[in-house]
């Protein structure tokens, strides 16, 4: 199982580095590229980076950043917040990024959707936000009347080929993956393939993710707070 260390940039600034030495006089470093490039040095080869200003204003707010950390770090760049439209896809293909993510506004937009997994294929992930049971809209304040494993199949049949599981009331590392959900999800999909993106804290998640054969899991609050160490959640995700 693949561990991918997630970023969320707010204001040209990474929004949760903290409690890391990433420098030897300094506690804090909010810099993306900075941070980006220690996750290089651990070890990652992928950057999960969610655009917290895109997704509030329905269009890429930090592609000048998300540039920067392309331009300077080696590593893959996935990237979401307001990719909401084919141009906003485009940009963020063209500064290099290598996959994006659209969130759950494709519950009202088939269209886009179909679009998207046409002609990018599996270089789209959407997001399925979980609010008991049901398809999260509006960054978890509301849900749709479609629940988790039909938008799940839908996206698949439209032709995605990542599909992201976040529980919004998980978020935060909070009570550890909805397993009963993750596995329920995952047994509805036939060739997508599902990635855990919320609620992973313990070293013990991440065994229990591996057992159900989840092969990629986004970790942020429990890697920036300490409370799980990258090169340990790691091992523990290759150990078969």
């Amino acid at each position: 199982m693949v561990i991918i260390p997630g970023m969320d940039i707010m204001s040209k600034k990474v929004n949760n580095a903290q409690n890391i030495p990433w420098l030897p006089d300094i506690k804090f470093n909010h810099d993306p590229v900075d941070v980006a490039a220690y996750w290089k040095k651990q070890g990652a080869e992928r950057l999960y980076i969610a655009d917290m200003d895109g997704a509030r204003f329905g269009e890429p707010e930090n592609l000048d950043v998300v540039q920067r950390i392309i331009d300077n770090v080696d590593i893959k760049v996935f990237l979401g917040g307001g990719i909401r439209s084919a141009d906003s896809a485009k940009k963020a293909f063209d500064i290099g990024v290598k996959k994006i993510v659209i969130g759950t506004s494709v519950a009202f937009a088939p269209e886009f959707g179909e679009e998207m997994f046409s002609k990018y294929r599996e270089d789209v992930i959407v997001t399925l936000g979980n609010i008991n049971g049901y398809v999260a809209i509006q960054d978890g304040a509301a849900h749709t009347d479609e629940s988790v494993f039909d938008f799940a199949k839908r996206m698949e049949d439209q032709g995605a080929k990542y599909i992201v599981f976040n529980d919004i009331q998980r978020k935060g590392a909070h009570g550890g993956p909805n397993m009963y959900l993750i596995q329920r999800i995952k047994e509805r999909l036939k060739e997508a393939t599902l990635i855990v993106g919320s609620g992973v804290s313990t070293l013990g998640d991440i065994e229990r993710l591996r057992e159900l054969k989840i092969v990629a899991a986004i970790m942020v609050t429990a890697l920036y707070y300490n409370m799980v160490d990258y090169k340990e959640a790691v091992q523990v995700g290759r150990v078969l």
